[in-house]
């Protein structure tokens, strides 16, 4: 992530913390799926790291679930099975605990 994710974080004011954090969790995604689609996958697959450690942070599950499929994609791509394959199972795992978190 380097000196820009440390910038965007310092910028942050002190009582809106969660805001620029899911703002900034936002701004990761965006450049994760622009990387994926320039078919710079294995900087895409980093970045999905720093992005899953803060959103295991946030505990964000919708955002979490995307993050998983993204994670999938990439390592698809470079042949990485699999690291695809765990990524798809936390992806389902995960979005099956939302669906019976929703019901109840």
């Amino acid at each position: 992530m380097g000196a820009e994710g440390e910038a965007r974080f310092s910028s942050a004011e002190p009582g809106d913390q969660a805001g620029s954090a899911v703002s900034a969790d936002l701004f990761l995604r965006a450049y994760c799926v622009s990387y994926i689609d320039a078919q710079n996958y294995r900087k895409a697959l980093s970045m999905t790291e720093a992005l899953l450690k803060e959103l295991k942070q946030l505990d964000d599950k919708i955002i979490l679930t995307e993050v998983f499929l993204l994670e999938s994609r990439a390592a698809h791509a470079i042949q990485n099975m699999p690291r695809a394959k765990v990524s798809t199972c936390r992806y389902v795992h995960l979005r099956y605990n939302i669906d019976l978190f929703r019901r109840r």
